[in-house]
């Protein structure tokens, strides 16, 4: 007489069913690797957004530092919450913009970063399976480069976008959201001093992809196998320098110095900062002023996209003039263009004057509080866990927060979601499973 096997009940699991931070890794690597195809379609940002809520809703953080970390960047999209209904009330707008304002990337994109903190470190997402998705997303990235300049070599289009289901379906007048994250931009106009096209690909901006190729890049230090690791290394730094970002360029070398340091013993921080002294003290003694070194280095970035500085001071000049007419609350939301033949608009290309003009002091004190909790909780879990992941995910954050000056940070936050999901869990000393 036959004998049936035993009926295998872990087998009637739906395999999106996630109560594991295993299966937790394992849908966010699925992630990573689907990305090309979900950029194609229109999808990748709906599609990590809706990871990141889920696995936030099903487990919360339970590393005390984490969790309070993650309720401070919750207070950043609540005080600019705040602005976007004083400022409505003011106006006197109807119902229906006050929606869209709620809906804007300087509240939304604050929320998702506290979200991906808690849920980074609630399951444990720093877990070498996440890793190697990220080198899989870094591979990706390097074949799709390859190919969009091929592209560009062989038909000589001067920008290639291709229009995805999700963009399409959306019609021919959609939401600005969607026709910054539904569109698949492959590479913009070339860049002039190199004659070769400025990548875009699976992130809506160049220097998005610039800021991702340094999130892949200090990732790969985490990977355990070496061949992944180096595709990693040379995805990282092949994505900067093809995104043409003057701030990727200047901010990862730096960064990887602090890695550096951050992974050294004591008696190499100890010579490191000797080093400085005696520079300092070098260049005391021969009157060079390094204010000045800095402002000739700036000058000279600058003058490598002298159109785009000039916008972007243009930019902050007006930002600036909306954050002294209305300091407390500022002006709710993102303003109109500076000028009728670009989009540039008011509070836009820099977070310090972003939020000043925005959300006005009572949002720039929430974001410089939990921006600085950040710094430490990065800082001492780098120096007391003494692990790779934590002293990436310190240089991610200085990376992070240097690109405060020139950049929209919650404009970065949803393409990159991969790497705050990585930072929060490498930052907690809770690296045990959890039942």
């Amino acid at each position: 007489m036959a004998h049936n096997p035993p009926l295998r009940t872990d087998r009637l699991v739906p395999r999106f069913a996630v109560s594991t931070p295993a299966q937790a890794a394992w849908l966010v690597s699925r992630y990573l690797v689907a990305t090309p195809v979900l950029w194609l379609l229109g999808l990748l940002t709906i599609a990590g957004a809706a990871l990141v809520l889920w696995l936030t809703a099903a487990r919360g953080p339970d590393d005390r530092r984490i969790g309070l970390l993650a309720a401070l960047w919750l207070s950043v999209p609540a005080a600019q919450a705040l602005a976007v209904i004083y400022n409505w009330a003011r106006l006197g707008e109807p119902s229906s913009m006050l929606v869209g304002h709620l809906a804007s990337f300087p509240v939304v994109g604050w929320l998702f970063f506290s979200a991906a903190l808690a849920a980074g470190q609630a399951w444990r997402l720093d877990s070498p399976k996440v890793v190697r998705g990220v080198m899989i997303l870094g591979g990706s990235t390097l074949a799709f480069s390859a190919l969009a300049l091929g592209i560009a070599a062989a038909t000589g289009l001067g920008q290639l976008e291709v229009t995805t289901p999700v963009r399409y379906l959306a019609g021919a007048n959609p939401p600005p959201a969607v026709e910054f994250y539904a569109t698949a931009v492959f590479y913009l106009g070339a860049e002039a001093s190199f004659g070769l096209p400025r990548l875009v690909l699976f992130f809506p901006w160049s220097t998005a992809l610039g800021f991702g190729g340094i999130c892949i890049f200090f990732i790969a230090f985490c990977e355990r196998q070496a061949s992944w690791r180096w595709l990693g290394f040379v995805a990282g730094v092949v994505i900067v320098l093809l995104s043409f970002s003057r701030a990727a360029a200047v901010i990862l070398p730096i960064c990887l110095l602090l890695f550096l340091l951050l992974r050294s013993g004591p008696g190499m921080r100890a010579t490191g900062i000797l080093a400085l002294a005696a520079a300092g003290l070098a260049m005391l003694v021969l009157d060079i002023s390094p204010i000045a070194l800095m402002h000739d280095m700036m000058s000279q970035i600058n003058a490598s996209r002298a159109g785009s500085s000039q916008a972007r001071d243009l930019i902050y000049a007006y930002s600036w003039q909306g954050f002294l007419d209305s300091p407390v609350f500022g002006q709710g939301w993102i303003g109109p263009s500076v000028i009728r033949q670009e989009v540039l608009p008011v509070g836009s290309h820099s977070t310090l004057y972003g939020t000043l003009y925005t959300g006005g002091v009572v949002t720039f004190a929430a974001l410089v509080c939990a921006g600085t909790a950040l710094a430490i909780v990065a800082l001492r879990a780098a120096l007391v866990l003494r692990s790779t992941e934590a002293a990436a995910a310190a240089s991610i954050v200085a990376a992070f927060i240097a690109f405060g000056y020139g950049e929209g940070l919650y404009n970065l936050i949803l393409p990159c979601l991969f790497a705050f999901l990585f930072v929060g869990s490498a930052l907690s000393s809770r690296k045990e499973q959890p039942a």
